[in-house]
């Protein structure tokens, strides 16, 4: 259907915009409120669930004041976080790295909160397990350090394994997409009338089994817990591996290649991000962890409902002509006719201020 007369992508005249009805940043790999199976979150600290305030007991961490340990400031202090802020003369969070983190957008008690979150999700979904540290030195594998990774104004933290570069090593590299595949989508789209699905793999890298015994140490706040000698060993591939990437999209063309699947899905040679059903007509170009898709509606259900099978995702509405929706840091105003593609404002409003032309008249 692509093969046809070429498509007039020019943006026509509109009065006025289409409120957009979907957003995703996925640029910082921050899963947002996207569609009917997205949960808004919320701008101030949330309780913890149940599992992870039976996680925190009665440790440190539940009390309004922590001691950070001297582990927690290095790993903070190696990663650049701490000097910017202290250098401020007056600055509330000065000589505060858990605070300095975050420009003082967010509290202790706010990144306690989502840090025990992120310990509990691991353990309920047997990302890592407890292995006693003794076992893991007898068995001679890599272990890593890690280091906390904590956003600064969501309540969302990840912990990092510190896998460092140690020489050239092609088989950790994943394949991109580029403008050709998502362009693929979007024609088809308007040119069969199909509507659109994107869709967001949640903590996508650690959905997909690690193929090395590897083990890490686990952070403070766990070891607060269960005490020095126990460490993790990783199940799932860990933010941080060299290989998180690549093991992410080999997880999901084996998925989406696999013979339980009735649409009978084929990876493109040329361009691996793409995938295409020529039986149900739907086509899906993948971008590390967020995608594209687009198909006959009937077709794009089945799709998605064998997919939430295997992977957990985050799906958007279908997007129809007069919808608009952000992806990969652009905004896409569907028309009849045309996917008037336009850079996201916020990216524009940064680059005002850089510039220091914000104020300035169009």
């Amino acid at each position: 259907a692509l093969a046809g007369e070429d498509v007039d992508l020019q943006p026509p005249e509109i009065d006025v915009q289409p409120e957009p009805v979907q957003h995703m940043d996925v640029e910082q790999g921050a899963e947002e409120g996207h569609g009917d199976a997205m949960v808004a979150e919320s701008e101030e600290a949330t309780a913890l669930p149940g599992d992870a305030a039976a996680l925190a007991g009665d440790s440190a961490l539940t009390g309004d004041d922590v001691e950070m340990s001297r582990g927690q400031k290095r790993s903070l202090e190696d990663a650049g976080m701490v000097t910017a802020m202290n250098r401020e003369e007056g600055d509330e969070a000065a000589g505060d790295p858990i605070m300095a983190t975050f420009h003082s957008v967010r509290t202790e008690a706010s990144v306690k909160t989502s840090r025990l979150e992120e310990i509990n999700a691991w353990k309920s979904k047997t990302v890592v397990e407890d292995v006693q540290r003794s076992v893991a030195k007898q068995s001679g594998a890599k272990m890593f350090s890690g280091r906390w990774v904590d956003h600064e104004d969501k309540e969302k933290s990840r912990y990092t394994v510190r896998d460092y570069n140690t020489g050239a090593d092609p088989t950790v590299f994943a394949a991109a997409s580029n403008e050709m595949a998502e362009s693929i989508i979007d024609i088809k789209a308007v040119k069969c009338g199909y509507p659109k699905l994107s869709f967001d793999g949640v903590s996508a890298f650690t959905q997909a089994d690690e193929q090395e015994l590897v083990f890490i140490e686990p952070p403070q706040e766990y070891k607060d817990i269960v005490g020095p000698d126990i460490v993790w060993q990783a199940k799932k591939v860990l933010y941080g591996r060299r290989n998180a990437a690549r093991g992410w999209q080999e997880h999901f063309a084996e998925i989406m290649t696999s013979d339980d699947c009735e649409g009978k899905f084929k990876q493109s040679q040329k361009l691996p991000s793409l995938y295409h059903s020529k039986a149900w007509d739907v086509s899906i170009n993948l971008h590390v962890d967020d995608g594209d898709s687009t198909g006959p509606e009937e077709m794009l259900d089945k799709t998605f409902a064998y997919l939430e099978k295997h992977v957990e995702l985050k799906v958007s509405k279908k997007v129809w002509p007069g919808m608009s929706y952000d992806l990969l840091g652009v905004t896409k105003y569907r028309t009849d006719d045309a996917m008037v593609i336009k850079p996201h404002g916020k990216h524009v409003e940064e680059s005002l201020k850089i510039i220091g032309m914000e104020t300035c008249n169009s």
